[in-house]
């Protein structure tokens, strides 16, 4: 009763933390800045929008195409690079995208704060070593990876609290956990020789910002083996999992009495 006592605590605390940040991701959105819109836009994600202004000829009947016919927008430049249609008479190339396209930011859900932390990644960090593979780094694998985390800490967190499939999602958030320690703390500090054993921010205790970035490793961390432990252990006997799955245990079969034989 204790063990399963034990695990109803953990899973209360691993549930509650990740379907509320599940939830934050995919029902609540969160303005990005010019900068990050751009980036997004850049990444194919976010819609380019047309150029600032009203266009020179603005207002005047555009003069038709020689040898007649309707225009058609072109797609691709002489590069083959996209482009993205903005007006009749102008396109926006994707890629080139900068901040002043985006005047006063997008609005997106939560979860596409991950694609430009996926996308940071796939950049050199301050030791000039990138540390996101160049196969994951395209606009809608990394916005389907962003997704599927978020996907996963909703429905893996209302699960975990059910104690329902507790090991597989108990296994799929420390995972979860796993990579986010990766692309948050191990990787923009990898290679640095000015950090605590070249991966990890370098421990200053006495300085306030040293120890709030530390406090959120240890947090993630935490959630991590929280999550491998009820995973190993499994969801314990106050759970759908030992409702539906613990085998009863038979009651023990009382010992015949013995035949008494006459001295």
């Amino acid at each position: 009763m204790s063990k399963s006592l034990a695990l109803l605590l953990l899973r209360i605390a691993l549930g509650v933390t990740f379907l509320w940040a599940g939830t934050g991701k995919l029902f609540y959105k969160q303005a990005f800045t010019p900068e990050q819109a751009a980036a997004l836009a850049n990444l194919g994600i976010v819609e380019a929008p047309g150029p600032s202004g009203p266009s020179p000829d603005a207002g005047a009947s555009p003069a038709p195409p020689e040898g007649g016919g309707e225009k058609k927008p072109a797609m691709r430049d002489r590069a083959g690079v996209m482009v993205i249609p903005a007006r009749a008479d102008r396109a926006v190339q994707v890629g080139s995208l900068t901040a002043e396209n985006f005047p006063k930011g997008v609005e997106r859900l939560r979860l596409y704060g991950l694609v430009l932390v996926m996308d940071r990644a796939a950049k050199p960090n301050a030791a000039g070593q990138a540390y996101w593979p160049g196969f994951a780094a395209s606009g809608r694998v990394m916005e389907g990876l962003a997704w599927g985390a978020a996907i996963t800490e909703f429905i893996g967190g209302a699960l975990i609290l059910l104690g329902f499939l507790t090991r597989v999602w108990g296994l799929a958030l420390a995972g979860t956990m796993g990579v986010a320690i990766w692309l948050t703390q191990i990787g923009p500090n990898l290679g640095n020789p000015a950090n605590f054993l070249m991966v990890l921010p370098d421990p200053k205790m006495s300085d306030a910002a040293w120890t709030a970035v530390w406090n959120t490793l240890l947090w993630q961390f935490g959630l991590m083996c929280t999550g491998a432990s009820v995973a190993l252990l499994g969801a314990g006997g106050i759970s759908l999992d030992g409702l539906l799955f613990q085998k009863r245990k038979a009651p023990a079969a009382k010992p015949k009495a013995g035949i008494e034989r006459p001295i």
